[in-house]
């Protein structure tokens, strides 16, 4: 019988985590992509037995090293974020590290938001590093790696503060699907009618337009 990723997400709400976990796997092996994402969603959840995560860890580090970038973020995620004993920040870096190398997208804004986190006490948690790798998240086509460029400029915590690029990229991240983006940049709009951000908004769809020439998926 041939599962999907329905199948699977349909064995989870219904609490059957170990035919879920089987179906998933068997998913990965058929490359599909979204199954590496359920797997460590599942560890995040603590929904995976000690052996099914080792099973997972194993088979997404075979994948790594056939230069699997889907498995590669997700093996980071799960020692980043998965609450067992092998949780390894370090280890959570180095295939961060790795993925960005593959130019999985949202292994630059992944990286970034562990130093913000967990990793700030990193010597390379710097906010200059922080702010290089949300623009490579941005230029790669993430959209959150957008909404937290303007969140830093706005906040001043490791960017400069700077309303003009604060505006363009919540602008960016607005058009492009992020509502709390959107109403931001309504407000600010409302509060301040500086032609500046007539400037800043013309700017931000010359990236959008750059960006999208280039076939760059959205993420």
């Amino acid at each position: 019988m041939a599962y999907d990723l329905e199948d699977g997400e349909r064995a989870i709400k219904l609490g059957a985590y170990r035919q879920a976990f089987e179906i998933f796997m068997m998913l990965c092996v058929n490359q599909e992509d979204p199954a590496f994402y359920k797997l460590s969603e599942m560890a995040i959840n603590k929904q995976l037995e000690e052996d099914e995560l080792q099973r997972l860890i194993d088979m997404m580090k075979e994948e790594v090293r056939k230069k699997n970038g889907e498995a590669t973020f997700n093996l980071a995620v799960v020692y980043w974020r998965a609450p067992y004993a092998t949780k390894d920040i370090v280890k959570a870096v180095e295939y961060l590290n790795a993925a960005c190398r593959m130019e999985v997208a949202q292994a630059f804004v992944a990286l970034a938001k562990l130093y913000m986190g967990e990793g700030a006490h990193l010597p390379l948690a710097t906010g200059s590093n922080i702010m290089n790798l949300l623009h490579q998240g941005f230029e790669h086509g993430s959209v959150e790696a957008a909404h937290l460029i303007a969140k830093e400029h706005l906040s001043g915590h490791h960017a400069k503060k700077d309303n003009y690029e604060a505006f363009k990229y919540l602008f960016i991240a607005g058009r492009l699907g992020i509502t709390e983006a959107k109403k931001h940049t309504m407000v600010m709009q409302g509060l301040n009618a500086s032609p500046e951000f007539k400037m800043a908004q013309q700017e931000a769809m010359q990236l959008i337009e750059h960006l999208e020439n280039q076939m760059v998926k959205w993420v």
